[in-house]
């Protein structure tokens, strides 16, 4: 059996060990969507609070709306440069913080699809609507799933 959870651990202890580029990869994209998340966040909460709007963002920091649309539209599309440039046209700081991992709790989530195939509800979180702790233990998997149980050359029919 294998499970997601195994399949993406993070190393928890400092080695001279080199780091794979995949695993450097996979920590940009997931630093990217954490940037990302922090200026659409920001930029909602201050549409909501009725304090700005997309051309007014866009107006402020002397680029077309058009370019504020192609930020927003995907992570990838985010530089250091944009991140600090759109936060300030909104008027909002950024406080950053580092954890090492040594000291973070595994994050132990049910992806999505996985849930479909089990039968199993989520929240946004991914965590398991029914049991939001189990889905959170401290060790190992919220999920096992069989490998004989999907297959990856046939399509997955998901009814909504």
């Amino acid at each position: 059996m294998t499970t997601f959870h195994q399949m993406h651990m993070i190393q928890t202890s400092i080695t001279d060990e080199r780091i794979s580029d995949d695993e450097i990869d996979r920590y940009i994209r997931r630093f990217q969507n954490t940037m990302f998340n922090a200026v659409i966040s920001a930029f909602s909460n201050e549409v909501r609070g009725g304090y700005l709007t997309r051309a007014a963002l866009a107006k402020r920091i002397g680029k077309s709306p058009e370019q504020i649309t192609r930020w927003f539209s995907g992570p990838s599309n985010m530089t250091l440069k944009s991140v600090a440039t759109l936060l300030r046209g909104m008027e909002v700081d950024i406080e950053t913080r580092t954890v090492p991992y040594r000291d973070k709790q595994p994050r132990n989530y049910t992806h999505h699809v996985a849930a479909m195939l089990l039968n199993q509800e989520t929240n946004e979180s991914g965590e398991n609507k029914d049991h939001p702790q189990k889905s959170r233990q401290k060790n190992g998997p919220a999920t096992t799933i069989p490998i004989n149980k999907v297959s990856m050359r046939e399509p997955v029919s998901i009814a909504s």
